[in-house]
């Protein structure tokens, strides 16, 4: 049992994100879609998607062109990432966040951050090749693409296409605003910390755990402020993610795609997709960090019993 101890943190952050993901996923793909929409430069494909840009016209479109289980396309990927994300960030943000306080760092706002920051960088580089797999699915409307390119049938196949027509700088596309959102978890968990020890007071521990409201308050304003705030990088990374078909706008850079979106669409064009998002996110940070909230108090009963020069 002393492995579930010592990685409980990315057993509960795990469980937490495999689950969100499965309840939450029709609104990721809603906000996929809406969030590659350019304006009066859309295609055929991108029309259908919905002429308002609203989430419920593209909620419906979606399921009368397509189909109801076209909403969960890419849930493979976003299972996988997102529970193998949150598993890692949780474990290592844990990590980084005792050995800064070890070397004498007081607990505050900026160590946190820091903590999430350092944490998010590398579930970055690891999960990005996932990220990018499960845009591409979610993005396609049909099985035949209009430029004659081979459909993604599944997650695997996804890497392999990716792989073979673009190399391993295709599996990192959108990677710059990915490293760039890095701060909207650190800000989020910064928040969360906060708001936590603002409920718990000066008992706070490693281990203390909040009750199912308490989660539910302090997950769902963090995420609220942080998504906010940084929503328009989401924007630019869906958009360097997207698979390029025909004469449609390749954003090959960061800064490219910043101009762009800002020239043609103007600052709205940062917030497509944005209601989608907030329905997704808010209710997905809870049900994360409440799954990992109870979780972490499961597992934190098998602590193991430190044996004493006293015992037998």
């Amino acid at each position: 049992m002393d492995v579930f101890y010592t990685y409980r943190h990315a057993i509960s952050g795990g469980l937490g994100g495999g689950l969100t993901v499965i309840a939450l996923h029709p609104f990721d793909t809603i906000r996929t879609r809406i969030q590659v929409v350019e304006g009066a430069a859309r295609t055929g494909s991108q029309a259908a998607v919905s002429s308002k840009l609203s989430t419920w016209s593209t909620l419906r479109s979606i399921v009368r062109t397509e189909s109801f289980a076209a909403l969960y396309k890419g849930l493979v990927p976003a299972v996988i990432g997102s529970g193998f994300a949150w598993a890692a960030y949780f474990q290592s943000y844990n990590f980084v966040k005792s050995k800064l306080a070890e070397l004498g760092f007081a607990q505050s706002a900026g160590l946190h951050f820091a903590a999430g920051t350092t944490s998010g960088i590398f579930v970055c580089i690891l999960t990005n090749p996932v990220w990018v797999v499960k845009t591409g699915l979610q993005l396609q409307i049909d099985r035949k693409l209009n430029s004659g390119q081979q459909p993604y049938t599944g997650f695997i196949q996804g890497l392999k296409i990716i792989f073979k027509e673009e190399g391993i700088r295709g599996l990192y596309k959108g990677l710059g605003p990915s490293l760039w959102l890095v701060s909207q978890g650190a800000l989020q968990f910064a928040a969360y910390e906060e708001l936590k020890s603002m409920i718990v007071g000066e008992a706070q521990t490693q281990d203390t755990t909040l009750t199912v409201a308490e989660s539910l308050v302090a997950s769902s304003l963090s995420k609220l402020f942080a998504s906010t705030a940084l929503y328009p990088l989401q924007v630019v990374r869906t958009r360097m993610q997207k698979r390029r078909s025909g004469r449609q706008k390749n954003y090959k850079s960061f800064g490219f795609a910043l101009r762009t979106i800002a020239r043609r669409e103007g600052w709205r064009g940062f917030y497509k997709g944005l209601t989608a998002n907030l329905l997704r996110v808010t209710p997905s940070a809870a049900i994360t960090f409440i799954v990992y909230e109870q979780s972490m108090k499961s597992l934190g009963n098998l602590k193991p019993i430190e044996m004493t020069s006293g015992t037998a």
